[in-house]
């Protein structure tokens, strides 16, 4: 896990340095928020890859207003 201030130390270009200064400085939760470090550093995101499994749920039933939404 990597947060913004570590993946700025890692950045070798300016702009991008610069966009996760306002990223920081513009909202505490992304500031202070970690993200997964999936991709590695000089592939241009070559390596990021993601799998997932797609589940079928179960519809619940509310009630509101004495109405039912499924």
């Amino acid at each position: 896990m990597i947060t913004l201030a570590q993946a700025k130390l890692n950045t070798q270009d300016a702009i991008q340095a610069g966009v996760i200064d306002e990223f920081r400085k513009s909202s505490f939760i992304l500031d202070n928020m970690t993200f997964d470090d999936a991709v590695s550093p000089g592939t241009n995101g070559a390596t990021l890859t993601y799998g997932y499994t797609k589940g079928i749920g179960i519809y619940s039933r509310i009630t509101v207003d004495n109405s039912v939404v499924e």
